[in-house]
């Protein structure tokens, strides 16, 4: 029996561009500490009916716009100063300074929209990179397990890829 390609999802690392105060974007990715798991993007093509009374018996349909998802995952409350190393900072600050809460205006976040990258861990560095809103960030906590984070973040541009192909 041959032994299996696949990929295990334990390392894989999400960071981020982060806005400026001047409102331009760092040219470096900041790790985000703590990823427990994500799920997506998912791109998906919006199919159009064009059945028309000449179609025959069989209804006609054509690909429409894509809306290339949302990436949702959950981190780790990591509430301190530094988290994860001199190389990551406080995911939930960092997060925050995406979104709205954070006291900027909608027309401030409009105007710019920070870079993610997913860094799969593997032989060949594969990463995804896309660029995308927090739509939303919150804490979730119980009994017997630490406090984590959901994150969703709407994807807005094409998935750029590196060693990868994304049909």
């Amino acid at each position: 029996m041959a032994a299996s390609g696949a990929i295990v999802s334990l390392g894989t690392v999400l960071s981020c561009k982060l806005a400026t105060t001047s409102g331009a974007i760092d040219a470096a990715f900041t790790d985000i500490a703590e990823l427990v798991d994500f799920d997506g993007p998912f791109p998906e093509a919006t199919i159009i009916e064009v059945t028309n009374l000449s179609s025959g018996q069989f209804r006609q349909w054509k690909r429409g716009i894509v809306d290339l998802g949302e990436l949702e995952g959950t981190l780790r409350l990591i509430p301190t100063a530094t988290a994860g190393g001199s190389s990551t900072r406080n995911h939930y600050d960092l997060l925050k300074e995406l979104s709205i809460d954070a006291g900027r205006t909608l027309a401030n976040i409009n105007a710019v929209v920070p870079n993610f990258k997913l860094t799969f861990p593997t032989t060949v560095a594969i990463t995804w990179t896309f660029a995308g809103f927090v739509r939303s960030l919150g804490v979730r906590g119980s009994v017997d397990n630490p406090l984590e984070t959901p994150i969703r973040i709407k994807v807005i541009d094409d998935i750029g890829s590196d060693g990868i192909s994304i049909a």
